[in-house]
Parts: C-alpha cells; sequence; structure tokens
C-alpha cells in the first residue's frame, strides 16, 4: 500500500487519505469556505428609501402634467365658447342691421304731423293697392286661359271611352308576365357541382389524409385511398344533390392492415365533414369519436350545433375492421 507523510507531524499515512489520522491535518491543501455575503440592514433601508423618494417623485410629475393638460382643455373650451357667443351676437348684430335697413323709407313726415299719421296713410295706400293689382291679376290669368282653349282644337283629344279602353289591357299584361318570372326563377337554380366543391374544399385543407392521386368521382360521390400512418385504407363517399347528407365507408385494404382507429377515424370523419358539408367538427366531438374506438364499442351518436353523425362497427376486441359513417347538417 502506498503511503505518505503527514507535512505536519510526518507521520506515514495512506495516499487516498486527505487528512492525518495522527493530529487531523488536512493533507490536500487548505478548504476554502466562503460566507455568504448578506446585505447590511442598513444598507436595505438606504435603497428602500431611494426608492421610495423616486415613486414619490414620479406621482407628482404625473400629477403635475395631468393639472397642466386639464387647465389647457378648460382653457380651450372657454375660447371655444367666447367665439362662439361673439359670432352669435355678431349674427344677430347683423340681423338687426338688415332688419332696420329693409324698413320703407319713401315717407317722411313733417312737423305738423305726428309719425303715426304718415304710417297709417301709408298702410292705407298699400291696402287700397293691393286688391285692384290682385284682382288685375286674376283677370289677365283667366283670358290667358280661355284664349289659350279658344285657340287649341278640342277634336284632337280622344274620348274618354277611348283612353279607358287603351287603358284597360295594363292588368292582362302582368297577369300574363307572373308565369315567365317564376320560369326565370326556376332556370336560375344551378345544381352543386359535388366532384368541384369537393376538390376545392380539399386543396384548401393542407395536410390531407386523402392521397389525391387515387381520387375517382362519380355523379355524386367518389372514391379513394387515404393514410392510416405506414398502412392505407379504402375510403367510399356518397353525397345527396345539395351536399347537406353523406356516408362514408371506411374498409382495410388487406386483411392484414392494422392501424390505430381511435387515431385515425376522427380525422378522416372530420375531414369529409368539411369537404363534403363545410362544416368543422371541434376538438371536443372528435375526442367523444376517439373513445368509441378506445371502448371498442360498435356504434355511437354524435352530435353538435347542426351537426348529427351516426358510426357503426362490427363486435371487435382489437384489428382491422370495417366503419361505417353517415353525417349530416340541419
Amino acid at each position: 500500500m502506498e503511503t505518505k507523510k503527514c507535512p505536519k507531524c510526518g507521520a506515514e499515512i495512506p495516499v487516498e487519505m486527505s487528512f492525518c489520522l495522527h493530529c487531523m491535518e488536512r493533507t490536500d491543501g487548505v478548504l476554502e469556505i466562503r460566507k455568504k455575503v448578506v446585505p447590511s440592514r442598513k444598507y436595505i433601508i438606504t435603497v428602500m428609501i431611494a426608492f421610495a423618494i423616486m415613486t414619490a417623485i414620479i406621482v407628482l410629475l404625473i400629477l403635475s402634467i395631468n393639472r397642466k393638460n386639464n387647465t389647457e382643455s378648460s382653457d380651450t373650451a372657454v375660447n371655444t365658447e367666447a367665439a362662439e357667443t361673439s359670432a352669435d351676437s355678431a349674427y344677430n348684430t347683423s340681423d338687426e342691421e338688415n332688419a332696420v335697413s329693409a324698413e320703407p323709407t319713401g315717407y317722411v313726415s313733417t312737423a305738423a304731423e305726428p309719425p303715426t299719421t304718415s304710417k297709417k296713410a301709408e298702410t292705407d295706400s298699400v291696402s287700397a293697392n293691393t286688391p285692384t293689382n290682385k284682382k288685375d291679376t286674376v283677370q289677365n290669368h283667366e283670358s290667358a286661359e280661355e284664349s289659350h282653349e279658344s285657340e287649341e282644337p278640342r277634336e284632337d283629344a280622344p274620348p274618354e271611352s277611348e283612353q279607358s279602353e287603351e287603358q284597360s289591357p295594363v292588368p292582362q299584361e302582368t297577369t300574363v308576365n307572373e308565369p315567365a318570372a317564376e320560369q326565370t326563377s326556376e332556370e336560375n337554380i344551378v345544381a352543386v357541382d359535388f366532384q368541384e366543391v369537393f376538390t376545392q374544399r380539399l386543396n384548401s385543407w393542407g395536410a390531407s389524409h386523402v392521397l389525391t392521386d387515387t381520387l375517382s368521382f362519380s355523379e355524386n360521390g367518389c372514391t379513394f385511398t387515404s393514410n392510416v400512418g405506414t398502412d392505407e385504407v379504402n375510403c367510399a363517399v356518397t353525397a345527396n344533390s345539395d351536399m347537406t347528407d353523406f356516408t362514408l365507408t371506411i374498409e382495410p385494404t388487406s386483411e392484414y392492415t392494422n392501424y390505430s382507429t381511435s387515431i385515425y377515424i376522427p380525422d378522416i370523419v372530420n375531414e369529409i365533414t368539411y369537404f363534403v358539408l363545410d362544416y368543422r367538427m371541434s376538438s371536443s366531438m372528435r375526442t367523444d369519436i376517439a373513445l368509441m374506438f378506445e371502448n371498442f364499442e360498435s356504434e355511437g351518436s354524435f352530435a353538435e350545433n347542426e351537426l348529427n353523425c351516426n358510426i357503426s362497427t362490427q363486435a371487435h376486441n382489437n384489428g382491422s375492421y370495417p366503419v361505417t359513417v353517415n353525417c349530416c347538417v340541419n
């Protein structure tokens, strides 16, 4: 066994020992223990006082700025009211001046006659002249109408019976046009193109389980292969004419196909629901569908908002099996 000597007492001790067994002196150097520095109470009090002073200064600055803004806004409001008052007074003054200038100044009263006499005489003269002018105007207008009527021949005007006969066909034309309007509205109804709508929504979906190179469309349906991890399944979709109801069948490509139905079935059903019905399932509804397959249930009904789905499969314990899904929107 290798030994070494203690630097203090000279006794031999094993090499691996870090202290002497005789004098308890350390042989591998001095161990330094650093004491944690704790700030003094005086320093902490000084920092708190400085922080309080800075906070008080900031609050005072904010209050002074707000007070200044309020003063400026009140001064602006007072100036605006003063300007509006001056404008109103100027407007009223101009109206009074116009009214004074509009008063008649053609009659000047003499020293012998009071002002009331001149005003009365003016009123009498105006009232005396007004009826005569009105009568003359009415007589001239009547004479002009009589001369105009006498000049125009009355033979050109059709009799009342002919006018009534010309106006009578108007209701008949209205009744004839009603069927034409109905026919036009029926022609404007356009059938839904399943392939165009399905393809457009598939392209806007992004990462889909549908393998686009396997898509094959029929009149109101399609068939395709869906990716389920390392395996694939065959899918067939059949929808009604207005694309408010569809049936989806999912079958394994072979008897050796094995995949997690609780993971892929909710995703595939959600995609087809959007491609056909334009509806995206919530995460809670997809979780309920996944629980059905985790619990090895053979059928289940799911609904939210206007969507209703029925999913059925054969009784199973695990493995691959066909699944039928029927969904519709109300």
